[in-house]
């Protein structure tokens, strides 16, 4: 059971019970020596509980005081250590976290800046060298942004560019070595796309069927010889001499 589902069962106890006890019980969380158990306070969303964790050692305690998105925590967080503690501050998408943040060492952090579609951070990030955060700028659909991420060299960033259609895009991805890529340009229902990705794959399967009959008769083949070396040793002169032939003791015994 997670942090999260703990408070879910935690809230639904707590909400049956008197409020003194409420905050009785909370009052002791936040003082635990389990991160667990703080973080459970942090996720009941007191604000003098959220006061003193914020500057809690624990970073998943830290985290759930980030996910209420006050202004307070917001300010110092955002130059947090954690790179899951910085992502979040960034999902609530406040203009002097983001200008912070667009260069922030995590490829993970940047991602979530690309999603808050500021056009002063795609203009950085539609060059970064992570392709999840390309990804994240082309998924804006910005045109600039489409016209040089078509040609990027990672599959998730091109399929990510062919979902919006573009016409100028689509042909060019409509030839890409990918077929994942293909196939999501195929999405789109244009039938001369269409005529080209199937003319490809049915390529594909004419050359894979070629392939396995041919492996098969290479099988059969060797088979047939094997049966063909067996039936040889049985036929033999030395598999069929009797006992006898074989220079055998020919003695018989009186039982």
């Amino acid at each position: 059971m997670n942090v999260y589902q703990l408070g879910q069962k935690y809230q639904c106890y707590f909400s049956s019970s008197e409020k003194t006890q409420t905050d009785e019980s909370l009052d002791e969380l936040v003082k635990d020596t389990s991160p667990t158990m703080r973080s459970l306070a942090a996720l009941f969303g007191r604000d003098q509980d959220l006061d003193i964790l914020v500057f809690d050692k624990n970073l998943w305690v830290r985290r759930a005081v980030a996910e209420h998105g006050r202004p307070q925590d917001l300010d110092k967080l955002v130059n947090d250590e954690g790179s899951n503690i910085r992502a979040t501050v960034a999902k609530f998408g406040r203009p002097q976290d983001l200008d912070v943040l667009v260069h922030d060492e995590s490829k993970y952090v940047r991602t979530i800046v690309a999603k808050q579609g500021r056009d002063q951070d795609l203009d950085i990030l539609v060059d970064d060298p992570a392709s999840c955060v390309r990804s994240a700028v082309a998924g804006q659909g910005r045109d600039q942004d489409l016209d040089v991420l078509v040609n990027d060299p990672e599959v998730e960033v091109r399929m990510m560019v062919a979902k919006f259609g573009r016409q100028q895009d689509l042909d060019v991805l409509i030839h890409d070595a990918d077929s994942f890529v293909r196939a999501a340009v195929v999405t789109h229902n244009c039938d001369k796309d269409f005529g080209v990705v199937v003319s490809f794959n049915e390529w594909i399967t004419k050359e894979t069927a070629k392939y396995l009959h041919e492996r098969e008769l290479k099988k059969q083949e060797l088979l047939e010889l094997e049966r063909e070396e067996r039936a040889k040793a049985f036929k033999s002169d030395d598999y069929c001499k009797s006992p006898s032939e074989e220079g055998a003791d020919e003695t018989e015994y009186p039982f």
